[in-house]
């Protein structure tokens, strides 16, 4: 459904990680006012693959990054478009789980 775009890569992390593991994602978030009254630019972009790019402001070689997961909650409107639901359904519920059975989270 609309808002329950792919993450870039994984599946829900409790499954995929298991309960030793640490997990990384990332989430791209779109400008607030305050940037767009600055004419700031989105230099965050992700790929199919789970790659996350830094584009630096001065136009040159992106920085790329790999995580567990890559969210895109930059553009409601995208294809891609992950809301708030889809993260916490991938990290939240695992983490939640295991609180409650005594575990660290």
């Amino acid at each position: 459904g609309k808002g329950e775009g792919t993450p870039k890569q994984g599946k829900k992390a409790f499954n995929k990680m298991g309960k030793d593991a640490v997990t990384v994602a990332v989430r791209s978030r779109p400008l607030n006012q305050r940037e767009k009254d600055r004419k700031a630019k989105i230099i965050v972009s992700m790929d199919a693959e789970g790659r996350t790019f830094l584009e630096p402001p001065d136009g040159g070689e992106p920085h790329k990054f790999t995580f567990d997961f890559s969210y895109n909650s930059t553009d409601p409107s995208a294809d891609d478009f992950v809301n708030q639901e889809r993260v916490f359904h991938d990290l939240g519920e695992g983490v939640l789980e295991q609180a409650f059975q005594g575990y660290n989270a």
